[in-house]
């Protein structure tokens, strides 16, 4: 269940006091998966929650930022080999959305602008 609903990304403060996204998964999404990422139901719950999302305009920068963390996750030597199998599986999807949306991106700039 915590893996469902917990935060995914780690935020800071800027400057001036907003809430900005850090390019790393939160301390508590980093726990559940070294701890309980051998087992299948806690991978697919975070994958439920990392794909659970609303956004407006292009999506890149998060996917991005997914790409980043996973492979953060990868570096990470208290990870899972199946967690580490699983982050590979996941920046191939990410990057896969990557193009997509960028070809997404130019085919609109080439027809309507």
């Amino acid at each position: 269940m915590i893996a469902l609903t917990c935060p995914v990304f780690t935020y800071i403060k800027d400057d001036e006091g907003n809430s900005m996204r850090e390019e790393r998964y939160s301390d508590i999404l980093i726990w559940v998966l070294e701890n309980y990422g051998h087992q299948d139901n806690t991978l697919d719950g975070v994958g439920g929650n990392i794909g659970s999302f609303s956004w407006s305009g292009s999506p890149i920068g998060l996917f991005n930022s997914h790409v980043a963390c996973m492979k953060q996750l990868i570096g990470n030597p208290k990870m899972d080999g199946k967690v580490k199998k699983w982050a590979e599986m996941h920046i191939q999807y990410f990057e896969g959305q990557i193009k997509d949306e960028q070809g997404r991106i130019d085919f609109e700039r080439m027809h309507y602008q």
